[in-house]
């Protein structure tokens, strides 16, 4: 962790000597460099939003990425992660687009419940499918991939309703 303050600390003041103040993603890159870090957040940039779900995926099964509690994902969320990804690849295909973080809005929304509607899901089921897709959104954009944050407004709703199923 010491290593990892100085480090901080010498690269933020390289860019303090020269005048620039540095976005996170430019931090977070040369930060990566100097720790000799495999994955370089400017590859990521230019990362599609399939693309960036199945490194999410993948970085959650292999431990590198945690819950927000620093505990690994549980094999039920990579669960849900991957039956998104599922249905979302249906998506894709079903409307012969490849959506982008930039095409994910209130329209992206409201076609995608019709599609999981069509596909005779419960609303509770919908509402898992938008929020792992919210989950996964936000995690692109504190990693700064994702500048679309039209997924935050208030009618980008978790759609949810009481059941009264006995297990």
């Amino acid at each position: 962790l010491s290593q990892l303050k100085n480090d901080l600390e010498s690269t933020y003041n390289e860019f303090d000597f020269n005048r620039i103040i540095p976005t996170v993603v430019e931090l977070k890159n040369v930060l990566d460099k100097k720790q000799k870090r495999v994955e370089v957040i400017a590859e990521l940039e230019t990362i599609t939003l399939a693309e960036y779900i199945n490194k999410y995926i993948t970085s959650c099964e292999s431990g590198a990425k945690l819950t927000n509690k620093g505990k690994r994902y549980k094999y039920g969320s990579i669960s849900a992660f991957i039956s998104f990804q599922n249905h979302f690849t249906n998506y894709c295909s079903k409307k012969n687009k490849i959506y982008d973080f930039n095409d994910i809005d209130l329209s992206f929304y409201s076609d995608f419940i019709l599609y999981l509607t069509d596909k005779e899901f419960f609303v509770n089921t919908i509402g898992k499918q938008i929020k792992t897709l919210k989950t996964i959104l936000n995690s692109a954009s504190i990693e700064g991939i994702n500048k679309n944050l039209a997924y935050k407004d208030k009618n980008f709703k978790i759609l949810d309703e009481e059941t009264y199923q006995i297990y």
